[in-house]
C-alpha cells in the first residue's frame, strides 16, 4: 500500500503497524479531503498539494495506481 502511493520508506512495516486514511469534510469545492497516517506519522502523498489532500487530487493519484482491464489481462 505504501509503495503504491510512493510513500514507502524502504523499511518493512512492523507487526501490527497501522496505516490509516482519514476523511475530512472541508469547505473546499469538492467538500472532502483525505489524510494518510502511518504509525502516527502524517504522510505527504506525492500528487497532493498538502498533507490534507483534496479528495479530487487523491482520486487522481489513486486512479493512476489502479490497473486497467487491459493491464490485468483476459478475464
Amino acid at each position: 500500500f505504501l509503495q503504491a502511493y510512493n510513500v514507502f520508506n524502504n523499511e518493512w512495516c512492523p507487526y501490527a503497524g497501522l496505516i490509516s486514511l482519514e476523511l475530512y469534510e472541508t469547505n473546499a469545492a469538492s467538500g472532502f479531503a483525505v489524510r494518510m497516517i502511518y504509525d502516527g506519522v502524517v504522510l505527504s502523498v506525492p500528487g497532493c498539494s498538502s498533507t490534507l489532500c483534496d479528495i479530487d487530487e487523491f482520486r487522481i493519484v489513486t486512479e493512476s495506481i489502479i490497473p486497467t482491464a487491459e493491464e490485468c489481462g483476459p478475464a
